[in-house]
């Protein structure tokens, strides 16, 4: 880690840095972590140290803004507090009426408490309410045969209105249709209005070799595992408007798996992103901006779970994406298991676990791949790294922890937040692709550098994911 990357870590106030170093301001006399909201000094007045001993001993005292002893010593009393927050909110909606009540119970300000959740979950407190409320009544459709407006007064909705409306924002069907889905096969997503079916056909069909997904036309079949199982899904988008999805496994999958196939579904197309959030922030730039031509219905689309995310992140660190692309290809045809369709499932954590690094290198993975696909699967495989724990509580948490794993740097980390996790305000640091893409959308001159790419990115938090999406798909 060199002295000007750190430097430009600090000066991007990039959480991803957080615990590596502390940076010692002259001018105020306090040392913070990199993700300090404090104002950023001049570069010369940086003082760079490898832990607080270091800058305590060169005479600097603890920020109490960002507390960086509590940082680097792996406290974050603000990710227990998101924590328990989303805890209480899951296990009992109805007790929230509103976002008031929420600040109150945990005696936290308003404008404090959605700080935190567009610092930890990348979206506000109002529209976590919701999802919580929906998956509550989800678990219920599937459970009981109680009546729609019952279990909408349990879960905190005033009226069958409101239960409708937020079932069409996080389930993309109504009510009624869930419930039939899970005892179904089949099912349909209700797609937004501003909905880019080529951009989500391009993304599912981005490997024309690949024996996970396979593309034909409007209609894509993804490989999964669903209740444990192989399982094959299909997404037809031939009708406007329409996501109509299959599930296809012998035996059928149940109603568990079906409620997972409609999460999966949803996440392959994006559905779960709030990209009006996204739209506001490009209106607020104005129609003479640069980025005035970009398109607020391009979504960030997710693997059909994490785990797919990591193999896919590793397998691309610095090389093209054929090549990438050939080496998930080759793990899979190692690895993976059939699944209906002709298709085959991508590796488990416990499969990848199982090879060794021989094995690896003979599929082309180098050793530095190799060495960081099998650490990370084996404390997947163990129950260390517990992916799908991480996606539902705080971004910086998951972070962290993905980090933690030997090979698995920043761009890695940023991947699989944004397209395993769905988390909608991640910058996979250290992309060139991405910071020469800003660098032609803006008309600079020379490639800008992390503190660049993140200034040039700022206008957009907490939806930078889209803006990363937009640099990806929109520029030449």
């Amino acid at each position: 880690m060199t002295t000007a990357r750190m430097q430009a870590a600090f000066l991007a106030r990039d959480g991803r840095w957080d615990g590596r170093f502390v940076a010692g301001v002259t001018t105020t006399g306090v040392y913070c972590v990199a993700s300090c909201k404090a104002r950023k000094p001049r570069p010369e007045h940086l003082r760079l140290f490898a832990d607080p001993a270091a800058a305590r001993a060169a005479g600097f005292r603890a920020c109490r803004r960002c507390r960086p002893d509590d940082v680097v010593a792996g406290r974050d009393p603000d990710v227990d507090r998101i924590e328990a927050v989303l805890a209480a909110l899951r296990a009992a909606p109805a007790e929230y009426p509103d976002v008031a009540t929420v600040a109150r119970r945990f005696a936290l300000g308003a404008t404090r408490l959605e700080a935190l959740f567009r610092a930890h979950r990348h979206e506000s407190v109002a529209r976590e309410l919701r999802r919580a409320r929906v998956r509550a009544a989800c678990a219920l459709l599937a459970t009981t045969s109680r009546k729609l407006l019952a279990i909408g007064e349990d879960v905190g909705w005033s009226s069958a209105s409101a239960l409708h409306a937020a079932f069409r924002e996080f389930a993309n069907l109504g009510p009624d249709a869930y419930r039939r889905a899970l005892h179904d096969t089949r099912f349909e997503l209700v797609l937004p209005a501003e909905f880019l079916v080529a951009d989500a056909l391009d993304w599912l069909g981005r490997d024309p070799a690949s024996q996970v997904a396979r593309r034909v036309d409007r209609r894509v079949a993804q490989a999964l595992r669903l209740a444990g199982r192989p399982a094959a899904l299909t997404i037809d988008l031939e009708r406007r408007g329409l996501a109509i999805c299959e599930v296809v496994a012998a035996p059928r999958v149940g109603p568990t798996g079906m409620a997972q196939a409609i999460d999966v579904a949803r996440g392959l197309l994006g559905l779960d992103a709030d990209v009006s959030g996204f739209a506001r922030r490009l209106a607020r730039l104005g129609p003479a901006h640069a980025w005035a031509a970009a398109r607020p219905g391009l979504r960030p689309q997710r693997h059909a779970e994490p785990f797919v995310a990591v193999l896919a992140a590793i397998a691309h660190q610095q090389v093209h994406r054929e090549f990438g692309s050939a080496l998930q290809r080759a793990l899979v045809d190692e690895a993976g298991e059939p699944a209906p369709l002709g298709l085959r499932c991508p590796p488990t954590a416990g499969a990848v676990a199982a090879l060794d690094g021989d094995a690896l290198r003979g599929l082309r993975f180098s050793r530095a791949k190799a060495d960081a696909l099998l650490g990370v699967a084996a404390r997947v495989a163990a129950g260390e790294l517990d992916l799908a724990a991480l996606a539902e509580g705080s971004a910086r948490r998951a972070a962290a922890a993905l980090s933690a794993s030997r090979g698995v740097g920043p761009w890695t980390t940023g991947y699989v937040l944004m397209r395993g996790f769905g988390f909608q305000d991640c910058v996979p640091a250290g992309d060139v692709a991405l910071a020469d893409a800003l660098r032609q959308k803006l008309g600079l001159r020379e490639r800008p550098d992390l503190a660049g790419l993140a200034a040039g990115l700022a206008p957009f938090a907490p939806f930078r994911s889209q803006a990363c999406l937009q640099l990806a798909n929109c520029v030449p």
